[in-house]
């Protein structure tokens, strides 16, 4: 549009030049009406990423990154340990509320900056599962990822079903290529009705370049916000291939 605006404009100075004054003004009308077209879709563009922010920030406030009940949370858990032990399941790594692992991330972030070492983060949403079947359907995702999963690896719950996974001495490239292989994994399971999950979404946060290690959560959440945005199945990072 705004290529068009501009030849209408040079083809209306040069018919000027020309001593050519309707067909000038032929193309001056055009410029100016390509002129406004173009101010009314950049307003546009501008209020609706402005909704997309605001839209998040509703969300980042009580939304992926609300903290789980304590009741909320201690049920799940407790669920989850009496699946685990009907069910013979050997899980080797502990469950973290968010607090816990908040803890984890900033020592996992600490360290990597210490070390110059790479650190991943990675948040999946599992989709919305039955209360009953809630705690099955997290412990059956844990154990499918748990068969690619690097021995550091840490697991938080977040609100509702998403989890997060701390990934320390991971390269960017190597946490793609999990998070790939987790949501194959999954969809493949819930394809087969062994799951339960409806949707799974992910965002990845490779870049340790911050002040924060509380910042790392908030690019993934955001991450796995706007995958959501795109539809199911979908996996958005920072880190570009």
């Amino acid at each position: 549009m705004k290529v068009s605006s501009r030849i209408h404009l040079h083809l209306s100075n040069y018919y000027t030049e020309e001593h050519e004054p309707e067909k000038a003004l032929s193309h001056q009308k055009h410029h100016l009406e390509l002129e406004q077209a173009s101010q009314r879709t950049a307003s546009e563009q501008r209020s609706a990423v402005l909704l997309l922010e605001q839209e998040y920030e509703v969300q980042a406030a009580g939304g992926l990154l609300a903290e789980t009940t304590p009741d909320r949370f201690q049920t799940v858990k407790r669920d989850v340990g009496a699946f685990r032990k009907q069910r013979g399941k050997a899980i080797s790594t502990d469950l973290l509320d968010l607090p816990g692992f908040q803890n984890a991330l900033k020592q996992a972030f600490q360290a990597s900056r210490d070390e110059n070492q790479p650190l991943a983060l990675a948040l999946l949403e599992l989709g919305e599962v039955p209360g009953p079947d809630a705690p099955a359907s997290l412990l059956k995702a844990v154990t499918v990822m748990q068969r690619t999963m690097p021995p550091r690896a840490v697991f938080g719950l977040l609100k509702g079903h998403v989890l997060a996974v701390l990934l320390p001495d991971t390269s960017p490239r190597r946490a793609w290529t999990l998070c790939e292989g987790w949501r194959h994994a999954l969809e493949d399971r819930s394809a087969g009705g062994l799951g339960g999950l409806q949707t799974i979404h992910l965002g990845l946060c490779t870049q340790t370049a911050w002040s924060r290690a509380e910042d790392m959560l908030s690019c993934a959440d955001r991450l796995l916000y706007q995958a959501k945005c795109l539809g199911p199945g979908q996996l958005l990072s920072d880190w570009k291939a």
